[in-house]
């Protein structure tokens, strides 16, 4: 009998040490990381043609293939989310009144406007074909594409729309005297467009 209570009471010693021993140890948890975005961030644009012109959707079309050619190796595309002809605004947009009018038609509504015009300028004989701007405050980014605009002038505002910089270098998308052959973004732009470009298609409009 007293073989068997002291069996006994090493049973619970041995039972409270593993339960104390099981309770105080930290065991170490694996990292759960988070997950990675699958697939390009899909910029959605909604395109506003401004000209009469009977190509221009053919012409904007080449654009957007041109831009998406450079911008999805480093993980962003663009698609047309709607398009309209408005024949209320000014077809050339020169001045800063036409730039307010067309800023009145952009709307939070989370894509990227862009209006095809007959032509563009800051000012007269400036040569322009692209702009980025933005309509007051907050993120309502548009661009303004003329209809003599180089295939990659679209891919460069929505560079600056993606928190690009001028650049210097002919073979950058970027440069303003960008040969078209060999334009393209370099790696460090492109984590730069696609962290501001995951932000711009998740942020609460």
């Amino acid at each position: 009998m007293l073989i068997t209570v002291m069996t006994w009471g090493r049973y619970k010693l041995v039972l409270l040490f593993s339960v104390f021993f099981l309770t105080t140890c930290t065991v170490p948890r694996p990292k759960i990381k988070p997950p990675v975005p699958v697939g390009p961030s899909i910029i959605p644009l909604s395109v506003h043609y401004l000209t009469d012109a009977k190509d221009a959707r053919q012409k904007f079309n080449e654009s957007l293939e041109k831009s998406n050619e450079m911008l999805m190796p480093h993980g962003i595309a663009l698609a047309v989310w709607s398009e309209d002809l408005i024949y209320r605004l000014p077809h050339d947009i020169e001045t800063k009144q036409d730039r307010q009018l067309l800023g009145g038609r952009v709307q939070r509504d989370g894509t990227l406007h862009v209006f095809f015009a007959d032509s563009v300028s800051l000012e007269p004989g400036d040569g322009l074909n692209g702009l980025h701007t933005r309509a007051g405050s907050g993120h309502r980014d548009f661009v303004i594409l003329a209809k003599t605009a180089r295939k990659t002038t679209l891919a460069h505002e929505v560079g600056h729309a993606l928190g690009l910089d001028h650049e210097t270098t002919d073979d950058n998308v970027m440069s303003t005297s960008r040969k078209e052959a060999k334009a393209r973004f370099t790696t460090e732009q492109g984590e730069t467009m696609r962290k501001k470009a995951r932000k711009y298609v998740t942020r609460d409009w």
